[in-house]
């Protein structure tokens, strides 16, 4: 869904963290009150960060033992991303006065940009450790963690933050996206409620991430209407558009998530998620040509997305361009080589062009990425053995896959047919009779009986 942007805008913007920057600099403009340091916050406000870094100097010059002021300048410096600047400052003001918790916490934020995360922990538990009540201390170390997927223990530090701050809309917000990632959808959208009862009208950030549980929930008439009411909010955000949109095609509205996607796409021409879904939409009801249009465009802007690929392959297969749609499934699995999908579609379009050695080896690398759906797999091995009439491998693969799942389907619909064309009719009717209890629906199950009986009959 739209939310893997909407998850990286609330937890890892930088824009983000300059906004918690600059609530700090209100609290030392509080703590110290000076018209100069508040021109300085002006002029941050205004985001004029290189302006406001030479206005620090030059306070830092006439007052150059105040710690405050260095923290400043390191705040400064970490808004124009000049990180390691940034540390050298905080270090000065720490040397100046090791018991201030700001220069702790607002280190660890530097230390997080260069990478350097275990260190960002250290400096953050130095800040709760002078601190105890510092809510942003709490803070920056519950997204370090969340980033590092420590989610749990990122939950525990929100926590702490809106026991000191419980209006906290970042934290609450960042909250609430953990409590998704965790698959615990029912407490992100009480949370996401909470934080639409005490702001609602400031973002439409928790409308789109709650509708994006209740769609994991399978509640996509109510996150429609949840869009709904993100689109009064913020009616340009595309976000909210690839949201309703996903929604809308869970519930077999084809044309209404078009329509959204292209909506989408009407705000953010380069917005290569909605190209990709609208190309989805338009592969789902035959129109080829189209989604490939939609595809190409989805992969200039984003080269890297292996999905792409993938699917503009399938559609290529089903215009019967099986060379084509081999070369996409072979860059889907450059990019993303543990993803199984584009091996079983390569070989599929192995199989219409009859290399069917290879066909096989495809599926064969799908069994060592993705064991648990082994049978899956092998039943395909089972219709490439049988096309080339190797009756006994097919039968093999099939009881293979059956020692995985005992009852699967098409396993069992495989062995019986090969065991019919072994001659093997007692065992084909047994196979034969093992599938009817499982599924007497399914597909060409009597015609198969039928010829199963009139083996039976044939005289040895």
């Amino acid at each position: 869904m739209a939310l893997k942007q909407t998850l990286s805008l609330l937890q890892k913007d930088l824009e983000q963290e300059i906004v918690k920057q600059c609530e700090h600099l209100e609290e030392i403009m509080s703590q110290s009150p000076d018209s100069d340091l508040l021109k300085l916050m002006d002029l941050m406000a205004q985001g004029k960060c290189n302006e406001a870094l030479k206005m620090c100097n030059e306070l830092i010059a006439k007052d150059i033992e105040n710690p405050k002021k260095h923290i400043i300048k390191g705040i400064t410096l970490f808004s124009l991303d000049r990180n390691k600047e940034a540390i050298d400052a905080y270090n000065i003001a720490i040397g100046l006065d090791p018991s201030d918790a700001e220069a702790y916490h607002n280190k660890a934020n530097s230390l997080v940009k260069l990478g350097k995360t275990e260190e960002a922990l250290s400096e953050c538990d130095r800040a709760i450790a002078l601190d105890p009540t510092s809510a942003i201390a709490y803070y920056n170390k519950a997204v370090i963690l969340a980033d590092l997927g420590r989610r749990e223990e990122a939950i525990e530090y929100y926590n702490k933050v809106l026991e000191i701050e419980p209006q906290d809309l970042m934290a609450l917000n960042n909250m609430g996206v953990n409590l998704f990632f965790l698959g615990r959808y029912e407490e992100s959208i009480d949370l996401f409620n909470r934080v639409i009862a005490l702001y609602p009208n400031d973002s439409a950030i928790p409308y789109i991430t709650k509708a994006s549980a209740l769609f994991q929930l399978g509640n996509c008439e109510e996150a429609i209407e949840v869009c709904d009411q993100a689109l009064r909010i913020d009616p340009q955000d595309p976000l909210i558009y690839i949201t309703k949109g996903d929604a809308l095609a869970m519930l077999d509205s084809k044309y209404g998530a078009m329509d959204a996607y292209s909506k989408a796409i009407e705000f953010d021409f380069q917005n290569a998620e909605a190209y990709l879904k609208r190309a989805d939409a338009l592969a789902s009801v035959g129109r080829y040509q189209e989604a490939i249009t939609d595809y190409n465009r989805a992969i200039k802007f984003e080269p890297e997305n292996s999905s792409a690929y993938i699917n503009r392959g399938v559609v290529l297969y089903h215009l019967g361009e099986y060379h084509q749609a081999i070369k996409d499934f072979d860059k889907a699995i450059k990019l993303d080589p543990h993803d199984v999908e584009p091996y079983i579609n390569k070989g599929k379009s192995l199989y219409e062009l009859g290399k069917y050695r290879e066909a096989i080896g495809e599926a064969e690398k799908a069994i060592k990425l993705d064991p648990d759906n082994a049978p899956d797999y092998r039943y395909n091995i089972s219709l490439v053995l049988m096309r080339i009439g190797k009756y006994q491998d097919a039968l093999r693969e099939c009881e293979k896959g059956l020692k995985v799942d005992p009852e699967h389907k098409l396993c069992y619909y495989n062995k019986s047919t090969a065991l019919y064309e072994l001659g093997k009719y007692k065992e084909a009717l047994e196979a034969c009779d093992k599938l009817f209890q499982l599924d007497n629906s399914f597909p060409d199950i009597y015609k198969l009986k039928t010829l199963i009986l009139i083996g039976l009959e044939k005289p040895n």
